[in-house]
Formats: C-alpha cells, structure tokens, sequence
C-alpha cells in the first residue's frame, strides 16, 4: 500500500526517463506507488494515470490535512502554514497544482497494456 509524506512536498518522479521498473514503459507504473498498474488505473483532473487506490490515499491525504487546517485556524487565523494549506486546496502529487476535482475516470487501455506487459514478461 502507497505511503505519502504528509506535507505540501509532491511527489518526485524523473519525466525524462522513459524506462524503469523492469524495462517496462513509464506510463504503465503508478507515478505514487510505482507499481505496475494491472489493478484500477484511472486518469485524475491533472491529466496523469494513477492505480486507484494510490490516488485515493493522496486525496484522502489532502483533504485530512486541509480538514485540519481550517480546524487550527478557527482558533487562531494567524497561522501561516495551515493558510497555505487550505489556499492550495487538493494538489496533484507530481505536479504540486491545485486540481480541478477529484473525479477520477478508469483507463482502460492503460491497464490492459499493463497487463500485456506483465504477461509477457512473467
């Protein structure tokens, strides 16, 4: 199960490379858990694939620490961080934007592509 730094940080990915996991193709690992996607990829507001269940974990991540933000600053509006927090609202986390929704949209040809892969190299 994908574990997130629990901070504004996105998380980091190489764009240039366009190999890695096994010589598999790039897009066909989760840029979060950087497993092979062969479960749920779907397609997030930012444009990027994701296995579903890494995406979730990010939103709920998100919207935790949004959550409490706005708590902390009900008590004292004079907090700097949590400001930032609730001003950039759910993020992307490779790009570290502000995403459109959470709407996610299954990507089927990314999964079976994914699966083709690991067939063939089992």
């Amino acid at each position: 199960s994908p574990s997130c730094v629990s901070d504004n940080s996105s998380v980091r990915h190489s764009e240039k490379q366009t190999n890695n996991h096994d010589g598999g193709p790039t897009e066909l690992y989760c840029p979060i858990s950087h497993e092979l996607m062969t479960k749920d990829p779907v397609i997030a507001a930012d444009g990027l694939t994701y296995e579903r269940a890494a995406i979730e974990n990010w939103f709920r991540m998100k919207i935790h620490d949004m959550e409490e933000a706005m708590k902390r600053l009900n008590t004292n509006n004079n907090l700097q961080r949590e400001k930032e927090i609730v001003r950039h609202g759910i993020t992307s986390p490779i790009h570290n934007t502000k995403v459109a929704n959470i709407t996610l949209v299954p990507n089927t040809n990314i999964k079976q592509m994914a699966r083709d892969f690991a067939r063939k190299n089992a």
